[in-house]
């Protein structure tokens, strides 16, 4: 990854919890909770999976291809955490902050690395190796996707309150 486009993606990243914010800002408190079928994830929901993967995951994960050669990193199972710890009970405004540090603590981390530690490499359960760069671009791309599943599922359940 060039430098360039390296700080691009910093840059994407960094904008995530105030893009989030914005979204649960959209929706009403009565609605944050609520989910729409048994398979989808409520708003409170997809705000505690990112801040549990940003933390539990993607930290975790840069720390150890950062600090360690060619680790075992493991996947996780977003669906049971959000059982496992409840997230359609706790509350989306503190997820959010404890989401947006997380996600600061990365920013820091990641801002200086040289070009040969974007290229460390680790093995990731389910995916097989991959640099610390694709790491980078993985949450990249796992920010907007649930950042368009939030935008839509903002959109239905406007239209279903009105």
């Amino acid at each position: 990854m060039e430098r360039a486009e390296f700080q691009a993606v910093l840059a994407v990243l960094a904008q995530t919890p105030a893009n989030l914010a914005h979204i649960v800002e959209g929706i009403p408190e009565v609605l944050v909770h609520e989910k729409l079928s048994a398979d989808e994830f409520s708003v409170t929901e997809h705000v505690c999976h990112l801040r549990d993967i940003e933390s539990d995951g993607y930290e975790e994960r840069f720390k150890r291809i950062l600090n360690e050669d060619h680790p075992q990193l493991p996947d996780i199972d977003g669906a049971h955490l959000a059982f496992e710890r409840n997230y359609n009970q706790q509350d989306i405004h503190h997820a959010l902050n404890e989401f947006s540090k997380a996600r600061t603590r990365n920013l820091v981390l990641l801002q200086n690395q040289k070009q040969d530690q974007l290229a460390r490499e680790g093995d990731l359960q389910g995916v097989g190796r991959v640099k610390l760069s694709d790491l980078i671009v993985m949450l990249c791309e796992h920010d907007a996707a649930h950042l368009d599943e939030l935008q839509a599922l903002q959109n239905r359940l406007c239209r279903q309150s009105q």
